[in-house]
């Protein structure tokens, strides 16, 4: 094939003058003059050669070389295809299982914390008698109140009381008076009754007496009356009274549990209020739980009743004790907003007798260990998303092919999409396009080597 013509004119570069110097050049040592050249046959003169720079000499040895190429391939840019392909990591796909576990970091705390609020609000803080982490019986006082304005209301509750015990007597004595004289009323009238069929006694002082009997009779009534609500301010009284002694006890805010004070909220000078929350939470002997907050997205791989194996350092101790628990509640409403959620895992009750159970507030890890997920276990080069995860699948021909995959909730088990024996690129898919030949290429092997124990 006869090569194009290729040809080139290059501008003539004279290099350009610098300014002129300030300083007058140095004049130049005179030299004796040349002797002349020997004379050339006379002919027509030929012209000088410009002078070309070395970039523009390499820009067109670049341009000659690449229409050189382009003449000899009909298609321009053509890719290498057989022996030239991408050469491109792949593996067969085999079934498999996963084990299912996630490590958590945490800290051990009360399953079920007894919350101490104040009964009373606006009461200031007097003295505190207990701090973090000390251990409390039942009935042990944690905290006075500046309970004055308490004493206050119970010493006006007693005199209302005194008040009412004084009205019930004079009550009393009113009733049992009233009733004395309807009692000689009545015996009157009935003697009075007994004449009065043989003409006696007039029927006007018959009358009198009926009248002052119905009068007696009346006012024995209404001091009866008088009687029983003197009694029931009494009770209201004694009522009032024991609800300010109540009050005024609980001034005094007491344990009502024995075990750990997990945490204290109040400080002296503190004014009880019941937006603030609990003064105090308690944590019930052996009542113990680890708790971990994790990412949300890690909640998905957790289930309600997970064997979990808790690695803590016992109190008292410096060797790590390994115990097994179970998930026993999952706040998965928490991770909306701040994306994390709760683990609460459930400790066994019953610990060894030279490993009592560890402080509230120790740190330790989890290990969530759940059922195994069966499907195609493939390696995170493989996945690529848009948002959904797919894969490049080798076809005939070792052409790549996209084909999408359904993902177990941990993203490292393919549960649907392949099938037994499919092959599948490994890696660099992201330099790949669908349909691109390629040149498979399967990792080496890798070798076991067993390790042996030194012999002594």
């Amino acid at each position: 094939m006869p090569l194009p013509a290729f040809s080139y004119f290059a501008p003539v570069v004279t290099p350009p003058r610098g300014p002129a110097s300030p300083f007058p050049r140095p004049p130049r040592p005179s030299t004796p003059a040349p002797s002349a050249p020997p004379s050339r046959p006379s002919g027509p003169s030929r012209p000088s050669r410009p002078w070309i720079p070395p970039p523009l000499l390499l820009i067109a040895a670049a341009v000659s070389a690449a229409a050189l190429l382009t003449a000899c391939d009909g298609r321009p840019g053509a890719m290498p295809q057989g022996p030239g392909a991408m050469k491109v990591q792949v593996f067969r796909v085999e079934p498999g299982t996963r084990d299912r576990t996630v490590e958590l970091v945490g800290r051990v705390v009360a399953r079920e914390p007894v919350l101490i609020h104040a009964r009373h609000e606006g009461l200031r803080v007097e003295h505190v008698f207990v701090e973090a982490g000390q251990a409390v019986t039942v009935g042990q006082p944690l905290v006075r109140l500046d309970a004055r304005a308490l004493r206050g209301e119970r010493q006006q509750a007693e005199q209302q009381r005194l008040r009412a015990v004084a009205q019930v007597a004079v009550a009393r004595a009113q009733q049992m008076q009233a009733e004395s004289r309807w009692r000689g009323a009545e015996d009157e009238a009935r003697r009075f009754a007994a004449v009065a069929g043989g003409g006696a006694v007039s029927e006007i002082e018959h009358r009198q007496r009926r009248t002052q009997l119905e009068q007696a009779m009346a006012e024995r009534d209404a001091t009866a009356q008088a009687l029983a609500a003197a009694q029931a301010d009494l009770a209201a009284a004694r009522a009032a009274l024991q609800l300010a002694d109540e009050r005024e006890r609980d001034g005094v805010l007491r344990a009502t549990v024995a075990g750990i004070v997990s945490e204290r909220r109040v400080e002296v000078g503190t004014v009880t209020d019941a937006a603030a929350g609990p003064l105090f939470k308690l944590a019930r002997r052996g009542d113990r739980e680890f708790e971990a907050w994790v990412d949300g997205s890690r909640l998905a791989g957790l289930r309600v009743g997970d064997a979990v194996d808790v690695t803590l350092t016992p109190t008292g101790s410096v060797v790590p004790l390994t115990v097994r628990g179970k998930v026993r509640a999952i706040d998965e409403a928490l991770a909306d907003d701040s994306r994390r959620g709760r683990v609460r895992v459930a400790l066994p009750d019953a610990w060894p007798p030279d490993a009592p159970p560890p402080a509230l507030g120790t740190t330790a890890t989890a290990t969530v260990r759940g059922a195994p997920v069966a499907g195609w276990p493939v390696p995170a080069t493989a996945l690529q998303f848009d948002p959904e995860p797919w894969v490049y699948v080798v076809e005939a021909g070792h052409r790549v092919a996209k084909r999408r995959v359904a993902l177990s909730e941990d993203g490292a088990v393919v549960l649907g999409g392949l099938a037994a024996g499919d092959t599948v690129v490994r890696a660099a898919a992201a330099l790949l396009s669908p349909g691109q030949v390629i040149e498979p290429v399967r990792p080496p092997a890798v070798s076991r080597i067993r390790l042996e124990a030194p012999r002594t």
